[in-house]
């Protein structure tokens, strides 16, 4: 103590300047170890990704039974466009998925939940694009098929390959695994959602949760923004492959169109120029 009152003496030039110290007690909270975000981690394929199996199964076996009771084609014959087909399907099951979203974080946002101090917001937004990838997904799979059971059994086998992506970085004892490593697995949305899902739990350990300030803060390698980009961007891709071999892949029903066929002008426009041609040909 005489050194800080040396000190202080010769800062201050008052010869009579002196620190008089004393102890006093400081209330503070106790320590609390929240094991929940913990034991969760690692299982949210489980707990998040497979319930969802319902509802994705359920549009796969009613997309392919369309196709195998020629219900498709028939409308088709009777003038239905495809894109309109394609549009009744996508909007219906995103007011299912919109609805499942809504009563998935109303149940899992409460104070005795896994989710307790992120952004509602947030983790609405982050199920409920990854609902939408399930969407693409079913359109994917059922292009391939023309039978609903074997189309529903091949789903399953698809969804559980896509879910054992994360495996390999489970087992790694690696403390900073590498972030392109994890950015290209989340090509596979279950591994999107799982590697997301352990950062949002990594954040309410910290009773801090998910909000806007760290939703691009890198934990463990990865951030949740990258999932959800990865959501939208797996959504677009299965979606547009699914489109697509639905039109050219060889089935029992229906005529199949040329693997080149969107690179072709349409048969109106053709047409339009023909009688444009007719047209200025007879002038002349």
């Amino acid at each position: 103590m005489w050194i800080d009152n040396f000190i202080l003496r010769k800062e201050t030039g008052n010869s009579a300047a002196s620190i008089d110290a004393a102890a006093a007690s400081v209330t503070v909270p106790a320590n609390r170890d929240d094991t929940m975000p913990k034991n969760l981690t690692g299982t949210l394929n489980y707990l998040i990704a497979f319930p969802l199996l319902v509802p994705l199964l359920r549009m796969i076996g009613f997309l392919v039974r369309e196709k195998e009771k020629k219900i498709k084609e028939g409308m088709k014959v009777m003038g239905l466009n495809l894109s309109a087909y394609y549009l009744s399907w996508i909007i219906h099951y995103i007011v299912v998925y919109t609805i499942i979203a809504l009563l998935w974080t109303a149940l899992t946002g409460n104070a005795g939940s896994a989710w307790r101090y992120s952004n509602k917001g947030l983790i609405l937004l982050w199920y409920w694009l990854f609902c939408l990838c399930l969407i693409g997904m079913a359109f994917f799979v059922s292009a391939f098929f023309s039978k609903a059971r074997p189309a529903v059994l091949s789903s399953l086998v698809f969804f559980f390959l896509l879910s054992f992506v994360e495996i390999p970085f489970l087992a790694s004892m690696d403390p900073n695994p590498s972030v392109l490593a994890k950015t290209l697995a989340s090509f596979s949305p279950i591994a999107a959602m799982s590697f997301s899902g352990n950062t949002i739990l990594a954040f309410e350990a910290q009773e801090v949760g998910l909000t806007s300030d760290n939703i691009n803060t890198l934990y463990g390698g990865y951030c949740v923004a990258i999932a959800m980009g990865f959501f939208i961007i797996d959504m677009l891709i299965f979606l547009l492959l699914g489109i697509y071999i639905d039109q050219v892949w060889p089935s029992a029903f229906g005529v199949r169109k040329h693997p080149l066929f969107c690179l072709r002008r349409s048969r109106k426009k053709r047409n339009k120029k023909l009688i444009t041609d007719e047209e200025a040909g007879k002038r002349n």
